[in-house]
């Protein structure tokens, strides 16, 4: 129904029919649109482009160490620091 609905509609989609449990895919439905669209070539070049524009990990300001903490921050001193469930 989803795959009819979608058709209808000229959304290009890929609708994947399999067990969710056990991620067992039994068949996979493009719509027409997502054809005649070439979507799969879209979606390789989306892919592409943004394993591109990837910023590495490392960088050089990464690998300074983090200067020391002058005082150790503490907890606020009082009587409300904990919640009371007693009913």
């Amino acid at each position: 129904m989803c795959y009819i609905q979608l058709a209808l509609w000229n959304i290009p989609a890929q609708v994947v029919v399999g067990n969710v449990l056990s991620l067992e895919v039994s068949q996979v439905l493009h719509t027409p649109a997502h054809y005649l669209g070439c979507w799969d070539r879209h979606l390789l070049y989306r892919q592409a482009k943004e394993l591109m524009t990837q910023v590495p990990e490392t960088s050089p300001e990464a690998d300074k160490p983090e200067p020391p903490t002058k005082e150790p921050k503490q907890a606020p001193k009082g009587d409300n620091l904990q919640f009371d469930f007693s009913f």
